[in-house]
């Protein structure tokens, strides 16, 4: 299995950056735009009838306006959650095809079989529940369990056929031998996004990016059973491929 080098991956997300910056910010700006619209269209009207219902001191009343609220409020938050959820998928394959295939932006990404957005669903849930039980026993397993399943989703998108075990298993696995080197990239991810904020919005937003992309190049070094695409450029780098010539160590 390969070795990460933090210094390799963050070198080669920042070259990455330089390439697809457009491409990746244009994909978070589809997030940030379409939450935006979702979240002032879903926001609940307050019907001046319901706010006269909670001064007026009836108790039933004040009962049935209270429910009234909150069940308007958990739709408009469901569906927000729905849809972000959507958009994040589609985000994270248009990474994988940034990193991959040199690839440009496109909607494509976004064309995922109905199965994987549920399979993606489940296995996210299962991992943040378990990354959750990790921090309430001490906060260091959370980190380790976060650090060791963090792919599991980029290992679903990659293998759409994949069970949801299947997945968190292969994050588990391909992950063993760098498992405080992730540690120590998710370290170096708060740092860079301590120093974009120094930077104001543009240095957040160039953080961000390089964070995304080092995620995935990371990924892509790890995991041996997934191959990479030819590029469109025949000449274009060779440094994700999983042959003898890779940046990382063995």
């Amino acid at each position: 299995m390969k070795k990460l080098i933090v210094s390799e991956v963050i070198s080669q997300a920042w070259e990455l950056t330089k390439k697809h910056w457009v491409t990746v910010l244009a994909g978070l700006l589809i997030i940030g735009v379409v939450n935006a619209i979702i979240g002032s269209i879903m926001q609940p009207k307050v019907d001046p009838l319901l706010i006269q219902q909670l001064q007026s001191g009836n108790q039933t009343a004040m009962l049935q306006a209270y429910i009234q609220l909150i069940s308007a409020s958990s739709v408009s938050a469901m569906v927000s959650t729905v849809v972000g959820f959507v958009l994040f998928v589609g985000f994270y394959q248009l990474l994988l095809n940034c990193v991959r295939n040199n690839a440009t932006f496109g909607f494509g990404a976004w064309n995922q079989p109905l199965g994987v957005y549920i399979k993606v669903a489940i296995a996210g849930f299962i991992v943040s529940f378990l990354t959750f039980l990790g921090v309430c026993l001490c906060i260091l397993p959370g980190i380790y369990i976060w650090a060791r399943l963090q792919f599991t989703t980029y290992y679903l998108l990659d293998n759409k056929e994949s069970g949801i075990i299947d997945a968190i298993s292969a994050s588990w696995n391909n992950t063993s031998d760098n498992a405080f080197t992730l540690i120590g990239l998710g370290i170096v991810y708060i740092g860079l996004g301590l120093l974009g904020l120094l930077c104001c919005c543009v240095g957040v937003l160039v953080a961000e990016i390089v964070i995304y992309l080092a995620i995935v190049v990371s990924y892509i070094a790890l995991f041996n059973d997934v191959k990479p695409q030819p590029t469109a450029d025949s000449s274009a780098k060779q440094e994700y491929t999983r042959d003898e010539s890779s940046n990382y160590e063995k």
